[in-house]
């Protein structure tokens, strides 16, 4: 009667290879307030640019962060002796391989597998939250529908994204429609450099429009089309014998 998928892209792809019409609907992904409102944010202390979780190579890998900051370690900032990136989960290796490759062992810390709440409170004392979907220029039609559980958590704690992706993407979308953050290819290390620079000013503001992606009013959302569907079924199977 119904099919929902979490992003315009994966509707479309759908629709593409079965037809289904008007029964596809689009119910993304979201975020608990009420469990954001009780994660209390780390403090790390200095500037921190974070990213918590997998990476699945060679779409989603950390190098075209760590070629940014490592031009950004060239030169001067106005908290240039302050900033550390910070890794949470299993792929500590890649990181450290990739920190290594661009001069950045002493800008890396390492902190491995850790609980849901730790991973929050990073997130939530962080300056930036680091999301990534693809590090390709182009995306397929299904690679610019993947969004990731990463953004809504960062969306619901009101952290700054650095989101890497193709263009048009549903991720894009996203962070522009709840102004939290930007958006670069993979290759854009020049634009990653200047949204560094410009959070470390404080020239960014939190994000503002993040309500929408509220699990309250997803919820919302998905009882309209439950009752839409379920009132359609009725119809269809009035005066029916069972």
């Amino acid at each position: 009667a119904a099919v929902t998928t979490v992003s315009d892209s994966l509707a479309d792809s759908l629709n593409r290879h079965l037809q289904l019409g008007s029964k596809v609907h689009v119910i993304t992904n979201g975020y608990d307030p009420e469990e954001t409102q009780d994660v209390r944010p780390y403090n790390f202390g200095h500037f921190a640019i974070v990213y918590a979780g997998t990476f699945y190579p060679p779409k989603r890998v950390i190098t075209p962060v760590m070629r940014a900051l490592s031009v950004l370690n060239e030169h001067e900032t106005p908290i240039k002796s302050s900033w550390i990136f910070h890794y949470y989960g299993p792929h500590g290796t890649h990181i450290h391989e990739e920190a290594k490759r661009w001069g950045l062992l002493k800008r890396v810390v390492l902190h491995g597998y850790v609980s849901r709440s730790q991973a929050l409170s990073a997130i939530a004392g962080a300056n930036i939250a680091v999301v990534i979907t693809s590090v390709e220029r182009e995306g397929t039609p299904e690679d610019r529908g993947i969004v990731t559980a990463k953004i809504f958590e960062a969306l619901g704690l009101k952290i700054p994204i650095l989101l890497i992706a193709p263009p048009r993407t549903d991720a894009e979308t996203i962070i522009r429609s709840s102004g939290s953050g930007a958006r670069f290819t993979g290759d854009d290390i020049e634009g990653m450099v200047t949204f560094f620079r410009e959070c470390m000013a404080a020239r960014l503001a939190k994000a503002r429009k993040v309500e929408r992606y509220a699990w309250a009013t997803i919820v919302m959302r998905l009882d309209a089309i439950l009752r839409q569907v379920a009132a359609e079924g009725s119809k269809k199977h009035k005066g029916r014998s069972v």
